[in-house]
């Protein structure tokens, strides 16, 4: 008997699928499953005779016959230089039951969404070249490809930098530790030899306390300086510090160079300074600069103080003090900065210093207490004076007098190269009135004058005689002083000049004496003292606050003595 045809049909509804007539192939497709589903599929033959028995699969999943490669992982980056790489990787896990055809190598910028291709291969590695940016940072990832398709996208790799590789850096060298406060460590140290500063990023410090496993770092990127301070420690702390070299944005690191434990507690160190200027006159041009440094040593660091006169000395000088060096700087010198200096250092275990001159070069200051004495016979005046308080440094060469009519308005020199303090006033003309004023010079030029009082002349006359005039009872004419226009209180600002006046009057004549704060005044270039007809004046130049006070004028004579004072205050300008 013939087999008429095939019937083919699938559970669970026992669907035809469709026929295979005798002759055919032996083979059928059913293009109406779902993907996912499990089917069973049957087939029987059918003659003449009706159909036979039936034949049927087990379970078949609908599924595609290969699946796609599992992900890959992040693939290895090396050999990197300024514009690329060696990429390696490992095949992935699973292929999904087909050969894998090729690998796909992707980058991009890092913080970019971009990804761009940077090769196909059936390797396990790509070497790129000349597609990266020097300095620009980079990720990478791989995707595996089979007949079924590509994988999900590969896990990426860290930021790789574009750069040429640079070694690591040479290990510091003589760590110590250069000081130790109650809350504080310093750490000095040298480069290594050979170290290649144009690659350099700088010392990191690390930390490790007593009982601790790990270190911590406390500090990185220093690069100006061999030393550092770590602060914020507490007292009594048992640690060790390491510093370690880095370059190559910290990629490359040296060896560690480590201190022995530190415990964390300030030593105490008597001070001491040496300096090489010390007990020597330091000389400078007026309006110049002037430094004076010396070596200062001690635990905790030494305090530093600077006296002049034995005043402390405020202000004026700069006073900084770097590691052990300390610097004393005047600047724009002038003859005020003249004088003895004592440098003083100290700290808690003691107090050292040190002494040095400074004569600043200047013209030479006025001098003081001009004298005149009475007129001579052939009308002249001695004048006396004492040298200037500060003569700028230099020996005085001559000074120079002047005198001028009190109501002219220029000086006539009368001697130009007088040599000591003493010198003479000629042919002064009866009736008139004179300031003298007197110079000094030195090998920088004139310095400011120092002005007298006022000096009236008055010609002396002969007594006249009267021969054989009788004899007259002598009568008294004497009047007892009087002052008759008292003195009122003076508020004057500073560098103004401040005058009394007092009007007296008395048979004979009184004698008219000032007083500051019950001291005698004398005539000079602060103080000038005239009595014309019968009108004493005080004028006190340039009033400073030291010249504040109560001033006492004092008229006497045989009869008598009157007196009035008020007082002088002076503000700040």
């Amino acid at each position: 008997m013939h087999l008429l045809k095939l019937l083919i049909s699938f559970a669970t509804t026992n669907s035809r699928v469709g026929k295979v007539f005798a002759g055919e192939e032996l083979r059928a497709q059913s293009d109406t499953v779902e993907q996912f589903t499990s089917y069973t599929f049957r087939v029987n033959a059918v003659n003449k005779l009706g159909p036979g028995a039936f034949v049927e699969t087990a379970d078949i999943l609908c599924d595609d016959k290969f699946k796609k490669p599992s992900q890959m992982n992040a693939p290895v980056v090396s050999e990197v230089n300024k514009s690329g790489c060696k990429v390696t990787f490992e095949a992935p896990a699973e292929d999904g039951g087909a050969p894998i055809q090729a690998y796909r190598v992707e980058y991009k910028v890092q913080g970019k969404r971009q990804w761009m291709e940077a090769g196909i291969t059936k390797n396990l590695e790509l070497l790129i070249v000349g597609e990266l940016q020097e300095r620009s940072t980079y990720v990478f990832r791989v995707q595996a490809e089979n007949e079924a398709g590509s994988s999900e996208n590969g896990k990426e790799t860290d930021p790789i930098v574009a750069k040429d590789f640079v070694a690591p850096p040479q290990a510091p060298t003589d760590l110590t530790v250069a000081d130790i406060t109650d809350d504080s460590v310093t750490l000095v140290w040298k480069h290594g030899e050979g170290l290649d500063l144009t690659v350099f990023d700088g010392y990191e410090i690390e930390q490790q306390d007593e009982g601790q496993s790990a270190a911590i770092r406390v500090a990185k990127g220093i690069k100006a300086s061999c030393d550092y301070t770590i602060s914020h420690l507490v007292t009594g702390q048992v640690t060790t510090f390491r510093v370690i070299a880095v370059n190559d944005a910290g990629s490359q690191k040296s060896e560690a160079v480590a201190t022995e434990a530190i415990t964390v507690k300030q030593t105490r160190v008597k001070p001491t300074v040496a300096a090489e200027e010390a007990g020597k006159t330091l000389t400078v041009p007026a309006g110049n600069q002037l430094k004076f440094v010396a070596t200062v040593t001690g635990k905790p660091t030494p305090d530093i103080n600077l006296l002049k006169d034995g005043v402390v000395c405020l202000g004026r000088a700069k006073i900084s003090q770097l590691h052990n060096q300390a610097s004393i700087v005047f600047r724009n010198c002038s003859k005020a900065d003249s004088g003895e200096y004592t440098v003083v250092v100290s700290n808690d275990s003691g107090e050292v210093t040190t002494n040095f001159s400074v004569s600043c070069l200047d013209v030479p200051d006025a001098p003081t207490d001009i004298n005149m004495s009475d007129l001579q016979d052939d009308m002249s005046v001695k004048l006396s004076w004492s040298e200037p308080a500060n003569t700028g440094g230099s020996a005085i060469t001559h000074y120079v007098v002047q005198q001028r009519d009190a109501y002219a308005d220029k000086f006539q020199t009368i001697a130009d190269k007088v040599e000591g303090t003493r010198a003479v006033a000629p042919d002064l003309t009866p009736g008139v009135t004179y300031f003298f004023r007197v110079i000094a010079e030195n090998e920088f030029g004139r310095g400011d004058p120092a002005i007298s009082g006022l000096l009236s002349v008055i010609q002396k006359r002969s007594p006249l005689q009267i021969a054989d005039m009788p004899k007259r009872t002598k009568m008294d004419f004497s009047r007892p002083c009087d002052l008759s226009m008292p003195m009122k209180p003076m508020v004057v600002k500073e560098r103004r000049q401040a005058k009394f006046s007092v009007a007296f009057s008395g048979k004979p004549e009184p004698a008219v004496t000032w007083f500051k704060n019950n001291e005698p005044i004398k005539r000079n270039n602060k103080y000038s003292i005239s009595n014309v007809f019968g009108v004493s004046t005080l004028v006190i130049s340039n009033c400073r606050q030291r010249d504040a006070g109560m001033y006492k004028c004092e008229a006497t004579n045989p009869t008598g003595a009157a007196t009035c004072e008020a007082t002088l205050s002076v503000m700040e300008s």
